[in-house]
């Protein structure tokens, strides 16, 4: 085998990726073109290196985690039926630090395939993407389908999709998304396979009372959408001096409540890695890996070897962040106090895709008020099992400036609206009892 040269190790290395100088001078005196090419070259190999230990991290914890043995790879070694770990043990100190480290090499690995294929600095080695082509005869590409959480392909909502080829160096990458309209719309474009993703690894999130996580196997991302709406006090303001919101397209008609009504612009994955191989030293020696990315409402397990293991989950991940964007308190008092050019309707947001065998919870703010109320309710729902598995929220929005009747009548109207989008046959709907007021 050929040895590997640490980089890593090596002190052109290390001031190659070292942070600049705090002195201004020296943090942006130019290189000469000689020096900056010597440092390019040391960075990338500094990059590579890194690269490849983190893929050898990931498929080391992962043969530790997932293999009982390594004796059933020799020749003439005893074939042992029970090859796989057994999940009733207590786990010991390894098994969780290993654990841990293939959590981080996981992590580093995905968000950084999403930085190396959408953006112009690298943070990978020699990058290609293939895009591949999701068709079907039975996709519905409208609206109503995105609202409805239709799958666009044949199969089971929970089935994966290979949407994209990724090539590191000598590694090939195959990146899977859940067969669910909102989660392959970006596929769909054919310009990316990941939306704009985070980890909840590096995110904070402030003003909940708990944070509801599964434990378990995998990362938890967040996937926030680029076509999602957000309503801030900046966006208030200039529209108090524009006549307009800046978000908003001028030729939509916000008279039609169709046009108010915003499935979740935050979509939930738990991603997971795994090396091609079904032995020991075929995972160690692959130069495969298929990284999956799930829908942890929709998927709750997962299978590796033939073994069933928890998928892990942040389910406050994407309320957090929806909650951080819009900020809902002081845009509620601005809503009360501000004159607006044009008269602003009620919306109607999602805060997951939606789910026809979950009943509906609306729930509706008060004067001088935004769905920031109900941000400690929705967040303990969010946070118990049977509750979550059972019930979805629907947070109305409505400007308090407007005279009580009016809103009264606008926020049936869109609540109604939403109901033909989502349930056409009028199955789940209000009418049937199927949705829960909060107000």
């Amino acid at each position: 085998m050929q040895k590997r040269v640490n980089y890593l190790t090596q002190k052109n290395c290390r001031n190659a990726l070292a942070r600049p100088p705090l002195d201004p001078y020296y943090a942006n005196a130019p290189l000469s073109e000689d020096d900056a090419k010597t440092q390019q070259k040391e960075t990338d190999l500094c990059l590579t290196d890194y690269q490849a230990r983190l893929f050898d991290a990931v498929k080391y914890s992962y043969t530790y985690l997932f293999y009982d043995s390594l004796t059933h790879d020799f020749e003439g070694a005893e074939q042992n039926s029970n090859r796989h770990r057994a999940q009733n043990r207590i786990p010991n100190d390894n098994d969780i630090q290993t654990q841990d480290i293939y959590n981080a090499a996981s992590n580093d690995v995905i968000t950084q395939i999403y930085q190396s294929t959408e953006n112009a600095n690298k943070l990978m080695g020699d990058t290609t993407v293939e895009y591949l082509p999701i068709t079907s005869t039975k996709r519905d590409n409208t609206d109503e389908a995105a609202i409805a959480n239709r799958p666009p392909l044949k199969g089971k909502a929970t089935d994966q999709v290979k949407v994209m080829k990724v090539t590191v160096d000598d590694y090939n990458l195959d990146i899977y998304l859940p067969n669910e309209n909102n989660y392959l719309q970006n596929a769909h474009k054919q310009t990316s396979a990941l939306a704009d993703l985070s980890s909840t690894y590096e995110l904070r999130l402030s003003g909940l009372n708990s944070v509801s996580k599964r434990p378990g196997l995998g990362i938890s991302l967040v996937a926030s959408l680029d076509d999602r709406y957000t309503t801030t006090i900046r966006q208030l303001l200039v529209a108090s001096l524009s006549g307009r919101l800046t978000n908003e397209d001028t030729n939509t008609d916000d008279s039609e409540p169709s046009s108010r009504i915003y499935p979740t612009g935050h979509l939930l994955l738990t991603g997971l890695i795994k090396p091609d191989g079904d032995s020991v030293l075929d995972a160690l020696s692959s130069r495969k890996l298929d990284i999956h990315l799930y829908n942890p409402y929709q998927t709750e397990s997962v299978n590796i070897l033939n073994d069933d293991y928890p998928l892990a989950a942040n389910f406050s991940a994407g309320y957090g962040l929806w909650l951080s964007e819009n900020q809902l308190d002081g845009v509620g008092y601005l809503n009360l106090i501000t004159r607006q050019p044009d008269a602003q309707l009620p919306k109607l947001f999602m805060l997951e895709p939606y789910d026809p065998d979950k009943r509906v919870l609306i729930m509706l703010h008060g004067l001088a008020s935004s769905p920031a109320t109900w941000v400690n309710l929705t967040n303990d729902i969010l946070n118990d099992d049977k509750l979550r598995d059972n019930y979805q929220v629907w947070q109305i929005f409505y400007p308090t400036n407007l005279p009580i009747l009016e809103n009264r009548y606008q926020i049936q109207q869109l609540i109604n609206s939403t109901y033909q989008q989502t349930d056409p046959d009028g199955k789940k709907s209000c009418q049937s009892k199927q949705c829960d007021y909060q107000s």
